[in-house]
């Protein structure tokens, strides 16, 4: 299994989980079911392990995350222009400057 299908895999496991949990919360808000504390601090704990980072914080590393990875993009098309212009004329190697 590639690592996409496995990275989708583990997303929609983790929604499912998710959407479960989302229902159980809501059913015992309504009284349609009876609250259980040990289900209650499992969440509260799982709630509490996510980090929390300020909005400002987390644009600026996305905004980072983005510029690294448009480099690296720019960096890859430009190398494969490269081979194919050493490709078409024939050469075993072409100086990069």
């Amino acid at each position: 299994m590639s690592d996409d299908c496995k990275m989708l895999h583990a997303t929609c496991y983790n929604s499912m989980w998710y959407a479960c949990g989302q229902w159980c919360v809501m059913e015992m808000q309504s009284g349609r079911r009876k609250g259980d504390i040990n289900v209650g601090r499992y969440l509260a704990d799982t709630c509490a392990a996510v980090p929390y980072i300020r909005k400002e914080d987390f644009e600026q590393l996305l905004q980072d995350n983005t510029q690294d990875a448009l480099l690296v993009m720019y960096l890859a098309n430009l190398v494969r222009a490269h081979v194919a212009l050493a490709d078409k004329l024939g050469t075993a190697a072409l100086p990069i400057l």
